[in-house]
């Protein structure tokens, strides 16, 4: 029997050995990518554990802990009163509440009860609650499995309220949960405003954050289209295959509805669509037998990934019909950090393009790249300033178009409160040195809601257009 400080030095030295890179959640994205890897496999980074009092056996290998207990590798942490384990097993286990921390993916969890295996990358979790990402959870219990979390008897919703006053929430036999990735509700039940509104054999949300936004209904306003709604909606036929339909709905613009049905597993998506789509622009285009192919993956155990594309269709926006052709490649970085914190980063990027339009019969090749700085002073700033170049910029259709080839953006954010942040753009046009786009927005947490309201202003570069001003409001329900 040791003391906290003799104790803990060993305890370190065995642990080290112990604990596998990907502690409880499989680990981060890029240790992940790693770990797939298998010419480099990722060494497991360094566990450190502390504790009031640390207890263990050489001979029979079980380690106790008690008081203030803190297991951390990485980004990842455990929290418990006390934990007990046993190194020649590489089991874990404790019968008083316990914390899993990882601030990588944004999650906490909170169980009744737990046992993990580090061998095997499995274990489980009693009467669980807590946040993953904009999710809040609960269930009577959750298993580990090495590529996946599967929860029973679970609610999932992004809503705080108490289980009646939510706007909406899911309830559902079992969801398995792919971190950073994908959550899938087996016999699922979606309910808005404590009213059972759907009912799904198989429920997938996103749980990309840049997919995460799009899993509920938003509200539009602007002086284009006037007032609508967005709901997309998405049903799985099989693990990798899904349905999709996007529809807007509005005053001015009518009924307009995009269809998909897409293949995706790991880096690869693949997907057929037929129908209207609108591009950041507020421009409005009609693809009719869409085909388009995404693949992103790691480059090697290098901090670079890359992206390939292609997609093939005919494109419509009112004023051009045109068989569209393109296919490239885009290689960037991973966050490059600055300080330990990280805090602050350094992305590059750079890529290639091979662009066809059928109505200009000719075809062009279009190479960019790109550096950008960013910096977080939180909990309430965020600086970002980024340089594109874009040589041999071609534009056929208003749809999500390259407007400035050269340009400087500088971008500043304000959280001031916990439901209040405001933000500001400026896009500068350094071949021509003009301010050529400036944007201010502000962003408000109305309980389930968000509203975001934005003014915008550009000036074309050609002298005989006149200024264009966007204004928009948007209400999503989380």
């Amino acid at each position: 029997m040791w003391t906290k400080s003799t104790g803990l030095v060993c305890l370190l030295f065995l642990t080290y050995m112990m604990f596998p890179a990907g502690f409880f959640s499989g680990g981060t994205a890029d240790a992940r990518a790693a770990k797939r890897d298998k010419r480099q496999p990722a060494a497991a980074p360094p566990v450190s554990v502390f504790a009031d009092y640390i207890h263990f056996d050489n001979q029979s290998g079980e380690i106790i802990a008690k008081g203030n207990v803190r297991v951390q590798q990485g980004s990842q942490v455990l929290l418990s009163e006390y934990l007990e384990g046993n190194v020649r097993t590489k089991e874990v286990w404790t019968e008083t509440e316990v914390v899993f921390l990882d601030d990588s993916i944004r999650t906490e969890l909170r169980g009744a009860t737990a046992r993990y295996n580090y061998d095997a990358k499995t274990g489980r979790v009693d009467k669980i609650t807590g946040k993953s990402g904009n999710h809040f959870v609960e269930a009577d219990d959750v298993q580990f499995l090495p590529d996946r979390l599967v929860g029973q008897n679970a609610q999932v919703s992004r809503c705080r309220a108490k289980r009646k006053a939510k706007c909406q929430h899911i309830t559902a036999e079992r969801v398995d949960i792919w971190p950073e990735d994908k959550l899938i509700a087996h016999n699922a039940r979606m309910y808005i405003l404590g009213k059972r509104v759907l009912r799904k054999t198989r429920h997938v949300v996103s749980l990309k954050p840049e997919d995460e936004s799009l899993s509920m209904p938003r509200v539009y306003y602007n002086n284009t289209d006037g007032l609508y709604l967005r709901y997309p909606f998405s049903q799985p036929l099989g693990n990798n295959v899904a349905v999709a339909l996007d529809t807007y709905v509005g005053t001015s613009l009518g009924g307009r509805s995009m269809g998909h049905l897409h293949y995706q597993n790991r880096g690869l998506r693949a997907s057929y669509s037929y129908g209207y789509t609108q591009g950041y622009d507020s421009a409005w285009l009609k693809k009719k037998n869409n085909l388009r192919l995404d693949y992103d993956n790691r480059l090697f155990s290098l901090p670079l990934r890359y992206r390939l594309q292609g997609e093939r269709g005919v494109w419509k926006d009112g004023k051009t019909n045109s068989r569209h052709t393109d296919f490239g490649g885009y290689l960037y970085s991973l966050p490059l950090y600055f300080d330990k914190k990280q805090s602050s980063w350094l992305t590059l990027g750079g890529g290639w393009r091979y662009v066809r339009e059928s109505v200009l019969a000719s075809s062009w090749n279009e190479t960019r790249y790109d550096i950008g700085i960013h910096k977080n002073v939180l909990p309430k700033w965020m600086f970002r300033a980024y340089y594109a170049h874009v040589n041999n910029n071609v534009n056929v259709f208003e749809y999500d178009k390259v407007d400035v080839t050269r340009s400087l953006t500088y971008v500043a954010e304000w959280q001031f409160d916990k439901l209040n942040r405001l933000g500001f753009l400026q896009e500068y046009d350094t071949k021509n040195q003009r301010v050529f786009k400036s944007r201010i927005t502000y962003a408000r947490k109305l309980h389930c809601w968000e509203a975001e309201v934005y003014y915008e202003r550009e000036r074309p570069i050609d002298a005989q257009r006149n200024n264009r001003i966007r204004f928009e409001l948007k209400l999503s329900l989380s």
